[in-house]
């Protein structure tokens, strides 16, 4: 109904019938859009809703919009038409797309819309919301690049740089858009896995990477995994897997130890056995890990290096200082 937010009876819809896909990471399109209009903060949000869906042609459920309204009356006026007013309404929305490029191309169409197209389909919209446009709808958008260092989550122990907000990420984000945070707390929880299976060292460390990143919910550059094998090259070997995970404080840290603790070996083996055959490594019929999984420990930032990968930094302690902490 007018004044509901369109996407919310289709959330509700999607939470019933859906789960989420750990193949696909959403890329954001975010913005900023402002307006002047006789509608209410419900029907402003839902007109800009059902506007960026129809113009992006994405479903209403990978769009938020929330609305501030500053009614622009003087106090003690009231309109006569029954639409309550005129109000400037700033909406900060984002629409959330499968991946970059489409992302990327989601974006282009936000820059080259142009005001009187912008304008005249949010009239539509706010029409069909029970609320009107004004004769000076005052459109006005800005759009975050989603290839911009401005949406670049910096790895933990590091911060964005000044100035680079509006730069291109390129090969190695954390190389062109962060440097280290010499006044971070860097918190790592180390493990291992032991495991046979046939494949490269590389697509298992891909494979252990992905588990840890879906299992644990961190970025997969807070993720270091080293693999090495054993055995015969063209066969079956024996694995032994080291990783690292890093945090930005000592309870996320110990929330990720517990996690993967808690992990019996019967679901670690079923959640690494799903990525491994996913990066092309064979597993055996009957597949089991041993693994083991360190307590939390304070370490120095990592200073991204000239190849995007990543090394100690020296400007915070120099010494790691092991925490009391107890699972």
């Amino acid at each position: 109904s007018a004044g509901t937010d369109k996407g919310a009876d289709d959330a509700a819809a999607a939470a019933a019938c859906c789960e989420d896909d750990p193949a696909v990471t959403p890329v954001p399109v975010t913005g900023t859009a402002t307006f002047v209009a006789h509608a209410t903060t419900e029907q402003a949000q839902t007109a800009v809703h059902t506007m960026l869906a129809e113009l992006l042609s994405v479903n209403t459920v990978d769009i938020t919009v929330t609305v501030t309204s500053v009614q622009k009356m003087s106090t003690g006026s009231r309109r006569l038409d029954g639409h309550g007013g005129v109000f400037t309404h700033t909406a900060e929305f984002a629409v959330h797309f499968a991946d970059l490029a489409a992302a990327t191309a989601g974006h282009k169409k936000l820059t080259e819309l142009t005001t009187a197209d912008a304008e005249a389909s949010l009239a539509t919209q706010l029409e069909a919301a029970g609320g009107h446009s004004d004769a000076d709808a005052e459109w006005a958008v800005t759009v975050v690049d989603p290839t911009s260092c401005a949406v670049f989550a910096c790895p933990v122990g590091q911060k964005p740089k000044e100035g680079v907000a509006a730069t291109a990420q390129g090969t190695t984000p954390a190389t062109t858009c962060c440097e280290t945070d010499s006044v971070s707390t860097v918190m790592e929880i180390t493990g291992t896995m032991d495991f046979t299976a046939t494949g490269t060292a590389a697509n298992v460390q891909t494979a252990v990477q992905n588990m840890l990143t879906a299992q644990l919910n961190v970025p997969a550059h807070d993720v270091t995994i080293t693999a090495t094998a054993t055995g015969a090259a063209a066969g079956e070997q024996q694995f032994a897997v080291e990783y690292t995970v890093r945090y930005a404080t000592a309870d996320a840290a110990m929330a990720g130890h517990n996690t993967l603790k808690g992990l019996t070996l019967e679901e670690a083996a079923t959640a690494l056995k799903t990525e491994l055959v996913a990066a092309g490594v064979t597993v055996p019929a009957t597949f089991t890990v041993e693994k083991t999984d360190q307590q939390p420990e304070q370490t120095v930032p990592l200073t991204p290096t000239a190849s995007g990968s990543f090394e100690a930094g020296m400007a915070a302690a120099a010494v790691m200082a092991v925490l009391a902490l107890h699972p």
